[in-house]
């Protein structure tokens, strides 16, 4: 019998057998019968030094719900002074987002706080990283098929969690559902693969931008697409305007700003269907809010941030809606609202805005900027808006004596 990795040869390590008057000893046959029947039922290899299993094992470790092993991996990866993201199949950040994915569509991923901890740590700074950094630009092709690959599994990841109003993955989807993030940018020659010759329209979420002949952004329109296609716009809207929903405006402004940011890739089927119900409804809901509510809302803002973002994303969100023309209106409408309540974070809210509505002071996307936003809101309409209202008396009507 020919040696080898796995295997024993009888030569080496089986004495050979007591032969007597040309029968085999029955004893010895006992004990060789033995051997081999242990090394059937244990595949026992030689221990050497150095040496790599390579045989398969009949019994597998249990698979783990989630991968503590791989966690540790990339988080040991990403805190390297000269950090990695390891984007290959069969990598980390692949495995770690088909165990996330698997759990979530199985509502246990909450029972599992490293679950959660990856989406907060390792999952969040792996995408900012590969969507925004600099060095976007020197990854060779096959990397950027790999983060696209990624990128798909990151999509159906936030497709189970969007009932759940996970901040940490909305923000990511805002990044990369943003036509101007790097990677967006650097991959925008590549051709859609779901927006072909020939396709019904209709049966589509996004297509490029006609105007874009030389920026075509074919994976943000497939990505954009598979979101639609795993029930992402249909979950949007019963989170939003489903019945018995509990809104909030941290929420909201979260759940908006991904399609704020892509909204002009949105074709005009999904509008009808999904966005101009979604639109009304959280416009609705901010004028419904009672000034305690509003107080409220205002009051578990501590940066200043969620009004400005969502009232951002109607905006870009109404562009495309005939008869919102009057967004701008409602914007100071909610300004005004919030510089009359009482606290100093509700008035720092409204301040914030009233810096950011005002035309020369705008500063964030500019590319959404257009000649219709400066005809809408001047700086005289915003100067008579303040005289009318008063404004400066309600802001520094407290400090007055």
């Amino acid at each position: 019998e020919e040696g080898g990795l796995g295997h024993r040869n009888q030569d080496e390590d089986l004495p050979p057998p007591l032969i007597v008057e040309g029968e085999m000893d029955s004893n010895r046959t006992k004990e060789i019968q033995e051997l081999e029947k242990r090394d059937d039922d244990e595949k026992v290899l030689p221990e050497e030094p150095g040496s790599v299993d390579t045989s398969p094992k009949e019994e597998k470790e249990p698979e783990e719900d989630f991968p503590l092993k791989k966690l540790k991996s990339l988080d040991e990866q990403l805190g390297r002074p000269k950090w990695v993201v390891p984007v290959r199949s069969k990598d980390e950040l692949e495995m770690l987002l088909r165990a996330a994915i698997r759990l979530a569509k199985e509502r246990r991923d909450h029972e599992f706080e490293e679950c959660q901890r990856f989406y907060k740590e390792g999952l969040s700074t792996s995408f900012v990283r590969i969507l925004t950094d600099d060095a976007v630009n020197t990854w060779k092709p096959d990397i950027q098929l790999d983060i696209y690959n990624n990128s798909r599994l990151f999509v159906e990841l936030c497709v189970a969690k969007i009932p759940d109003d996970n901040i940490y993955l909305l923000d990511v989807l805002a990044i990369l559902f943003n036509p101007s993030c790097k990677w967006n940018v650097f991959n925008s020659p590549e051709p859609s693969a779901t927006y072909v010759e020939g396709v019904d329209e209709t049966k589509l979420f996004a297509k490029p931008k006609e105007s874009a002949k030389h920026s075509i952004k074919g994976r943000l329109v497939d990505l954009i697409n598979l979101f639609g296609e795993n029930g992402g716009f249909k979950m949007l809207y019963d989170r939003v305007c489903g019945e018995n929903q509990e809104l909030n405006v941290p929420s909201l402004a979260y759940l908006l700003r991904p399609f704020g940011h892509c909204c002009d890739f949105l074709t005009d089927a999904l509008y009808e269907e999904c966005i101009i119900p979604v639109v009304n409804k959280v416009i609705s809901f901010l004028d419904g809010l009672s000034d305690e509510s509003l107080k409220k809302e205002a009051a578990t803002d501590t940066r200043s941030e969620t009004f400005s973002s969502i009232m951002k994303s109607l905006r870009h969100l109404c562009r495309r809606i005939p008869g919102r023309e009057d967004i701008e209106t409602f914007r100071l409408k909610m300004v005004l609202r919030l510089l009359q309540i009482s606290s100093f974070s509700g008035k720092m809210n409204a301040l914030n805005e009233i810096n950011k509505i005002i035309p020369t002071s705008i500063t964030y996307h500019p590319h959404f900027r257009t000649a219709a936003d400066e005809e809408q809101l001047t700086v005289e309409r915003i100067g008579e808006w303040i005289k009318s209202n008063n404004v400066l008396t309600i802001v520094f009507r407290d400090n007055l004596h």
